[in-house]
């Protein structure tokens, strides 16, 4: 039986700048074994980071290091549920979510590194069990999200580029002294 993960997102299938999320997957071709590898990377750079950085912004209206981390598990979810749709060939045009205002509209300031690697674990978890249950046609049915096109195997990359492209964005902008 041929592993239906086992294939690239076609960009076709995606919004425009999903191909730089893709262009930072590049290397891989499975893509169970990439959210698997990618929550674990995730989770350890979470629980490596410093405490004295945590509610630090590099300039003005930037966010803070646990605010990206929290726009990661917020993006996660909703493309999660994006993934869900599409792989249950819902033909609906799912909408669009303004991401500033989730960062915004929720304090993250006292949350522990811990508490929001957890959180991102089992969020990556609840992703991974969903697409596991994917067949080819689920992952490879082309709906739109906020007018473009979309499938679950690329919002599944999305994820994985999304995660690593804020944990680039820390480590070069927030971690540099």
């Amino acid at each position: 039986m041929i592993n239906p993960f086992i294939q690239r997102p076609n960009p076709a299938h995606a919004p425009a700048n999903a191909k730089y999320y893709f262009d930072m997957t590049e290397a891989a071709d499975d893509l169970i074994q990439s959210l698997e590898g990618n929550k674990n990377f995730i989770n350890d750079f979470i629980l490596h980071l410093p405490e004295d950085k945590a509610n630090y912004a590099y300039a003005e209206g930037k966010w803070t290091i646990k605010e990206i981390i929290g726009h990661i598990i917020d993006v996660e979810r909703i493309f999660q549920d994006r993934a869900h749709r599409m792989g249950r060939m819902d033909k609906t045009d799912i909408p669009g979510f303004d991401h500033d205002m989730y960062v915004v509209s929720f304090d993250l300031s006292a949350r522990s590194y811990e508490g929001l690697a957890k959180e991102f674990m089992t969020v990556r978890q609840s992703t991974i069990e969903l697409f596991r249950n994917f067949q080819a046609p689920h992952l490879d049915f082309v709906g739109t999200a906020n007018g473009n096109p979309l499938t679950a195997r690329s919002s599944g990359w999305i994820m994985i580029g999304h995660a690593l492209h804020h944990a680039k964005v820390i480590r070069d902008k927030y971690l540099m002294d």
